[in-house]
């Protein structure tokens, strides 16, 4: 999935990309501060990471930290034979430096390679929405502190989909509120199938995806018009 209207990573595979820091065909984060550059590939070769899982894993997170030696060796044989040279730095740095109490491995290996705010979409789904055929959705998301973008869908064949363009952190707070109209009076209500959904990031680590998805299932939530801009 595109991140917005920018790569902030590109696809470490093909090697004809221009010169980055991490070598020829190398990449960097468009947005700096992060050791996302690697060694690119030749022709389109995948360059797998280089990186002892057990050596690691040995050497711990600092006193008082809370990953298990074998959950990290679970992680890393598991991911690493799919891992470019910055993921696997990325991983090592968060395992063997992070206290991983309050923070999982792989929410702090995004930080680690997406550490400043960036452009990128994010995308609400919905299915199930029949009762609803043909009627309005609004929705919202914060894009800075007490900003939010606006769009509107309408539901077809008991679905929507919409999209968003925002400049955030990679595991900052992507929390979409909507609303349907039932009652058609132009406004959020009671009345109205209003709920909001915390959009995730998922996906390869070099092309994050941020998706969220609800349905006639999903709780309603009517305060959430008390909030909606």
């Amino acid at each position: 999935m595109a991140c917005g209207s920018e790569t902030i990573i590109e696809n470490e595979t093909t090697g004809g990309g221009s010169d980055g820091t991490g070598g020829q065909g190398g990449t960097t984060v468009a947005s700096g501060g992060s050791a996302a550059g690697g060694e690119g590939g030749e022709g389109g070769v995948f360059v797998p990471a280089t990186i002892d899982c057990g050596d690691v894993c040995a050497q711990g997170t600092p006193d008082g930290g809370c990953l298990m030696v074998s959950d990290c060796q679970q992680f890393c044989d598991s991911g690493s034979p799919s891992w470019v040279q910055p993921v696997a730095d990325a991983f090592a740095s968060c395992a063997t430096e992070e206290f991983l109490c309050f923070e999982t491995l792989d929410h702090c290996m995004w930080n680690k390679l997406y550490p400043v705010p960036f452009d990128h979409q994010v995308t609400l789904t919905a299915a199930g929405l029949g009762a609803y055929e043909g009627n309005l959705v609004t929705a919202a998301i914060e894009t800075t502190p007490n900003q939010f973008a606006v769009t509107n869908a309408s539901v077809h064949d008991g679905s929507f989909e919409l999209s968003f363009d925002v400049t955030k952190y990679v595991t900052g707070s992507h929390l979409v509120m909507v609303y349907v109209e039932h009652d058609l009076d132009g406004q959020c209500t009671a009345a109205d199938f209003v709920t909001s959904s915390n959009i995730t990031v998922s996906g390869d680590w070099l092309a994050p995806a941020f998706t969220a998805h609800i349905d006639a299932a999903t709780t309603q939530m009517p305060f959430v018009c008390d909030y909606m801009p």
